[in-house]
């Protein structure tokens, strides 16, 4: 059940954070080179958050490192809503951290399943919980696009805090 209900959110957390960085950047006045920065260390910051993490996890209980996580995107997901107007190495830094922390949730969530998991139920684990990501990853997403001319470019942080306060929450 703590794998779903993460994978469950961690599609749309996934997409949230990837899909509409660039936008929220754009919208915020940031030229197309400072876009391409932020999203080129946006994936360096998954590896910055996902090592510690995933070592993490393997010396205790994978759950506390899905709610270290979970928290660390919350923070993210909080100084993004703050971040319009920052220096670019200060949103560089607050995307970094969200996306890294989402991505841990992926893996962590994953590798907690397995470690409970039937070995005879290793594949229809696996297609469960990619389903569960793939209805999230297009649920939040149209969520926070229709959200997008009521809220802002910021709704995406909003849909992200309140699915990532819920998922820490369960």
């Amino acid at each position: 059940p703590v794998a779903l209900v993460a994978l469950s959110c961690v599609g749309g957390l996934t997409l949230l954070v990837q899909g509409f960085a660039p936008i929220y950047a754009s919208a915020a006045g940031y030229a197309k080179d400072d876009v391409a920065a932020l999203l080129l260390f946006m994936q360096l910051g998954m590896i910055v958050i996902q090592l510690p993490l995933g070592w993490l996890s393997d010396q205790i209980d994978r759950r506390w490192v899905l709610i270290l996580a979970t928290i660390i995107l919350i923070a993210g997901a909080a100084a993004a809503t703050r971040a319009n107007g920052a220096d670019l190495i200060w949103l560089i830094a607050i995307f970094a951290l969200w996306a890294g922390a989402t991505e841990t949730l992926y893996s962590v969530a994953t590798a907690h399943a397995n470690d409970r998991a039937d070995p005879q139920y290793d594949v229809s684990l696996s297609a469960t919980l990619l389903i569960a990501w793939s209805v999230s990853g297009v649920l939040l997403p149209g969520l926070a696009t229709a959200l997008t001319p009521v809220l802002g470019p910021q709704a995406c942080m909003f849909v992200t805090l309140v699915v990532a306060i819920g998922s820490a929450g369960f």
